[in-house]
């Protein structure tokens, strides 16, 4: 049964509302990042002390330079280098007052001849500085807060990325499960157990896909054990027909002995072994009969059933003719037939072989002195005839190998109608049933 799939549970949809959850998670996680560094920002930023001593770190460090590459105030290549390697930094040197080097003007070698004279202002930090030519005076200004701000967006942009992943990490986490519940469950099925069930769960793509590999594992389940049922049942029919078989090869091969070797008394025994090979030979070939029609009946094709009928229009002459055979052969016949509107779809081939099986089964078994019943089954499903006849005592055992049975039974599978036998040491029942058509 085909499973109906809401939209709203559709997989895509629940996934375009774990995204939205998602980015509106790392949007107010972006949100609260923000107002949060700003605040560590505006601490930082409060009586310039971290900029005072992010200044240092970087006097410290071009100190160590100058002192390490003997550099002067006025070696501006290689002043312009240590610049580049600490951005953002602005940088000006003064020596015996005058501005000798300026990092916003590092290709301007001259600038020392300017007489540009030094701008102390109160809000800047001055550093002394030995270079390699004499004593200069260094101004250094870091845009220390804005490298803070920089780290800081950087930061919470990266951390509202982690919580959209979180978010839809924790959203697929069951639809993985799932995923990987039916990976290990395909692989106990590739394994050969047929009887592990699939999980079915949910109502989405995945249950829908779960519900198909389920149906099919049922399937092909019954596949396999109708074929195991039909290899067990030929495997059985091989085996009772070859005792079948034997019996009258055998008393074939003594009767031919008896007529090659001249051992017979008079001419009366003569015929009779004659006799006898023909009622063998005949035997011989009823049984390759039912053999052959069983083996066709058992292949896999398909049986085309004619378009829906009257159940009485369908049977009524068959079994006109089925009750007179029966009565030229010495029974008598009580019928109970149902008038009915029932319709029902068979194949005419199959049906006049089933009603043939059915005579020469009653002829070869009933007692004729005990009347043969017919009559019609009619229900709100099914419709068909159960023959009921008293069994004859025999004095020795006949086609044992139930072939002619079995015709039946796989004739009426393939018509989708079914076949009961139903039988003790003095009665014998068989009833066919056709589906009603409507």
């Amino acid at each position: 049964m085909k499973r109906e799939i809401n939209k709203r549970n559709s997989i895509y949809f629940r996934l375009l509302k774990l995204l939205a959850l998602a980015a509106a998670a790392a949007a107010v996680s972006f949100f609260l990042f923000w107002h949060a560094g700003r605040a560590v920002i505006l601490f930082c930023s409060q009586g310039g002390a971290y900029s005072q001593k992010a200044n240092e770190r970087y006097i410290e460090n071009l100190r160590q330079y100058v002192s390490e590459g003997k550099i002067t105030s006025t070696d501006t290549e290689k002043l312009t280098a240590w610049v580049k390697q600490h951005k953002p930094v602005s940088l000006q040197i003064y020596k015996d007052d005058i501005l000798v080097y300026d990092s916003a003007y590092p290709f301007y070698d001259r600038l020392s001849e300017e007489n540009i004279h030094a701008d102390y202002y109160d809000w800047a930090t001055y550093y002394v500085i030995q270079f390699a030519d004499g004593e200069g005076v260094a101004a250094i200004h870091g845009f220390h807060i804005y490298q803070l701000y920089n780290a800081f967006l950087i930061g919470e942009i990266v951390l509202s990325f982690l919580v959209f992943v979180l978010v839809v990490m924790l959203g697929i986490r069951s639809t993985m499960r799932y995923i990987r519940t039916l990976s290990e469950e395909i692989e106990i099925l590739e394994g050969g157990n047929l009887d592990y069930p699939i999980t079915v769960e949910g109502n989405d793509e995945l249950s829908v896909l779960a519900q198909g590999l389920n149906d099919m594992r049922i399937s092909f389940r019954s596949q396999v054990e109708k074929e195991a049922r039909l290899v067990s049942s030929h495997k059985k029919m091989v085996t009772a027909l070859s005792h079948d078989l034997r019996t009258p090869m055998t008393s074939l091969l003594i009767y031919a002995e008896i007529l090659g070797n001249r051992k017979y008394k008079d001419e009366p025994q003569f015929w009779e072994c004659v006799e006898k090979i023909a009622e063998k030979t005949r035997k011989l070939k009823h049984l390759t009969d039912h053999l052959f029609e069983y083996s066709l009946l058992s292949e896999d094709s398909e049986t085309e059933l004619e378009p829906p009928a009257y159940f009485r229009d369908i049977f009524y002459d068959l079994f006109s003719e089925m009750c007179g055979c029966l009565e030229q052969h010495g029974f008598q016949v009580n019928t109970t037939f149902t008038e009915g509107e029932d319709r029902t779809s068979v194949n005419p081939d199959y049906v006049m072989r089933i009603c043939d099986n059915i005579t020469s089964n009653i002829v070869k078994y009933a007692d004729p002195a005990v009347p043969v019943e017919i009559s019609t089954v009619i229900d709100d499903t099914e419709v068909g005839f159960l023959f009921r006849n008293r069994k004859r005592k025999l004095e020795k055992k006949e086609d044992s190998s139930q072939i002619g049975v079995q015709n039946i039974i796989s004739m009426m599978g393939k018509m989708k109608g079914r076949c009961e036998v139903i039988e003790d040491e003095e009665w014998y029942e068989i009833q066919i049933l056709f589906p009603v058509s409507r």
